[in-house]
């Protein structure tokens, strides 16, 4: 609704009298940010001397995220996130193509995302970028096999960085497909890639079988994803 409906009063008044009353309430208002804060706002920020700053999603796990004036994102915030997931992907592989033209039994791996089974709420751009990358695998699996070379990619669900809060540690199940993966876990996935046609890498495995219920029933897979997801609302 139009700016003075009372959507913030009305949120709050849902998440105090919801199951998550007791969790954090967090409010971003899209119309204040500026184009090149967004994303950070939204996602945090990694730097340099390994400390985190976390962003909204983190800080309102497992409570409530309202973004007011949503419709105020700015179209730049959007268009970054295209450019860097998406255009950055195909400007690397554009890059390497000589050496996997020229390099026998040659592999181009690119790393997609958990997102990139369905789309996600919240992350919409985010989310499509990944797909878009998982796409751009498959019709580069078929493209490359005229020079011998190949195509791959990983689609990593939660992996163990400074940007996983201390927060969604905690709620992390200990196995399954939301535990915590270890980079040690990726590489040993690339490598076995290298040493397969196949060309979707889950990790964990049973992220495989989230993709199959999307193919099967997307709106259950969607409410797997709300109820157990790192994100999720239980």
């Amino acid at each position: 609704g139009p700016t003075g409906t009372g959507k913030e009063l009305v949120a709050r008044k849902i998440h105090k009298n919801s199951t998550r009353s007791k969790e954090p309430f967090v409010i971003i208002n899209a119309a204040l940010l500026k184009e090149n804060t967004y994303e950070k706002e939204l996602f945090g920020e990694e730097f340099e001397d390994g400390n985190v700053s976390f962003g909204a999603l983190e800080r309102a796990n497992k409570g409530t995220l309202l973004i007011d004036e949503v419709s105020e994102i700015p179209y730049e915030t959007h268009m970054e996130i295209i450019n860097i997931n998406i255009i950055g992907v195909i400007n690397g592989i554009y890059s390497a193509s000589n050496l996997l033209k020229n390099t026998s039994n040659s592999l181009c791996i690119t790393t997609s995302s958990s997102s990139g089974i369905m789309g996600m709420e919240m992350i919409a751009s985010y989310s499509a970028s990944k797909h878009a990358v998982k796409g751009l695998t498959e019709s580069l699996s078929s493209e490359f096999q005229r020079f011998n070379s190949r195509a791959a990619d990983i689609l990593p669900g939660v992996i163990d960085t400074p940007m996983i809060s201390q927060e969604i540690r905690e709620n992390l199940p200990k196995d399954g497909i939301w535990r915590l993966i270890s980079s040690d876990e990726i590489a040993k996935t690339v490598w076995n890639a290298y040493n397969s046609d196949k060309i979707h890498w889950y990790v964990p495995k049973e992220l495989e079988d989230l993709e199959k219920e999307v193919a099967k029933n997307p709106l259950n897979a969607r409410e797997i994803l709300k109820t157990s997801g790192p994100l999720s609302n239980d």
